[in-house]
């Protein structure tokens, strides 16, 4: 073998606003080391390991993988369970011979109780193990802090494109590729980073920012350009680092970076205040249920998505339906153990009477007390999301409320697919409306399912009013809460 690359993935996305502890056993969830990070216990090959597998190969390199962990956002995780996961992926950096590379899996967002940047220090510590000469990749979320000990750690940092997230691969195949021409010292990267002085909101998945990202990657073809990232930001992260960034990489040519930068920059200030939803109340979305439609519509419940540190347990949209009496409504997934417990004690097609919800916090409403029958147990679920990742949902149960079909869960995370809900066997088709927990990923995976899409606007910890939220630590002047020049 011709060395080793070495990968490694950590991540999660801090809410510093929630009341939700992020602690070591999170990251348990789903954890794997080794082998287990690339094969399943059937030995195959897990989504997105084929490609470092088929790098390595035609390099005569040997694939070497760490700690893979991730944990649902919530707020700033333990500082000793940080500790313990980056020690673990340092230790194992540190007794692997030959690392010819590195290559990281990362979210852009982590923070801990005491470290702002865990993206920035993990970085900086491995460089200092490997030394100046080892190329360091990383593919990371846009909704995350760029910062300067990010930029200056790695050789090379790639953000997905989209929002929902879809271009994983493609994004790992680029930052690969740059990987590849480094190790052949065939490249000598320029950077620059460009600061937007801006909070926003950026689905890619319709105008203006589906224009906005297919006129950046017609950037990309320039030939001395080598990437662009625009970096969303995670509006509730308070770290002196939040807001929209611009990373270009250029050929040695940091002056074209410099301009082009800022040339992405400028378009996406021009575009700055199309770019957030249209957003309903829980009044104006019940209106819009109609169980003679054709097809469901789907609404997203913006507020409580545990995908950006929400509980996920909160009863509002849930009260309202069963105050309203509306039938063939779904809604789910809520984040409730003890009622999942309490329905896979009674057994599918037992009656049970539950207290739903409300109660994880100021944001999770009261719990709806509600008796109904269980039509579904799910056992340590993971759910599929078009065959391209999994999310672990733990035990589940679907329970039948009057013509509410609700989907109840014991590990919290958003509704990114059908799946959570059919693998229980409840079908979808025939429905007048489903209510998810997530805010924008959902879109890509219900679209085809969807007559329409909406996005509720509830009490909760994601406060979509980007001016009002009450940063500690953030305090540089940014658009929306004052005009920039």
């Amino acid at each position: 073998m011709n060395g080793a690359l070495f990968y490694a993935s950590l991540s999660t996305e801090t809410n510093s606003f929630s009341d939700i502890p992020v602690t070591y056993a999170d990251y348990t969830v789903d954890m794997r080391r080794g082998d287990d990070v690339v094969h399943d216990s059937a030995g195959k090959v897990r989504p997105g390991a084929e490609l470092l597998l088929e790098f390595a190969a035609d390099r005569s390199m040997e694939l070497v993988t760490s700690l893979s962990a991730s944990a649902d956002p919530g707020a700033p995780t333990l500082d000793s369970a940080y500790a313990r996961l980056r020690d673990e992926i340092l230790e194992d950096l540190g007794s692997t011979p030959g690392v010819r590379a590195v290559f990281l899996g990362l979210h852009g967002a982590m923070m801990a109780q005491s470290c702002f940047d865990c993206e920035g220090d993990l970085l900086r510590r491995v460089r200092e193990i490997v030394g100046p000469g080892i190329p360091i990749a990383a593919v990371l979320d846009p909704h995350a802090h760029l910062t300067d000990a990010m930029v200056t750690a790695a050789d090379i940092l790639v953000f997905m494109k989209e929002y929902p997230h879809t271009d994983g691969a493609d994004r790992t195949r680029e930052a690969l590729a740059v990987t590849g021409e480094l190790l052949d010292q065939e490249l000598t990267l320029s950077s620059a980073v460009i600061n937007c002085e801006l909070l926003g909101f950026f689905p890619t998945n319709r105008s203006p920012m589906r224009e906005f990202v297919d006129a950046m990657v017609q950037k990309e073809t320039h030939p001395e350009v080598v990437s662009i990232s625009f970096i969303h930001g995670f509006p509730w992260g308070d770290t002196p680092d939040v807001g929209s960034r611009v990373l270009v990489y250029t050929r040695d040519n940091p002056v074209l970076a410099q301009r082009l930068g800022e040339s992405v920059r400028d378009e996406i200030w021009s575009i700055r205040d199309q770019t957030m939803f249209d957003t309903l109340t829980i009044e104006q979305a019940l209106d819009r249920v109609d169980a003679s439609g054709e097809g469901p519509r789907v609404f997203g419940d913006i507020a409580d998505n545990p995908g950006g540190g929400a509980p996920g347990d909160s009863t509002f949209i849930l009260a309202a339906l069963v105050q309203r009496r509306l039938a063939k409504v779904v809604v789910g997934c809520l984040f409730d153990p003890d009622s999942v417990r309490q329905c896979h004690a009674a057994g599918v097609g037992s009656e049970v009477s539950l207290s739903v919800g409300g109660k994880l916090g100021e944001f999770s409403g009261q719990p709806v007390a509600a008796t109904g029958v269980v039509k579904g147990l799910g056992r340590s679920v993971m759910m599929n999301v078009a065959d391209a990742a999994e999310f672990p949902m733990g035990d589940t149960a679907w329970v039948q409320i009057d013509g509410i079909d609700l989907v109840l869960i014991s590990t919290r995370t958003q509704t990114y697919a059908p799946h959570a809900f059919t693998h229980l066997g409840l079908e979808l088709e025939d429905k007048a409306a489903i209510f998810v927990k997530s805010t924008n990923h959902f879109q890509a995976f219900f679209a085809d399912l969807a007559s329409e899409v909406g996005y509720v606007n509830t009490p909760g910890a994601i406060d979509f009013d980007l001016a009002r939220i009450p940063y500690r630590h953030f305090n540089k002047p940014y658009y929306p809460r004052g005009e920039m020049p």
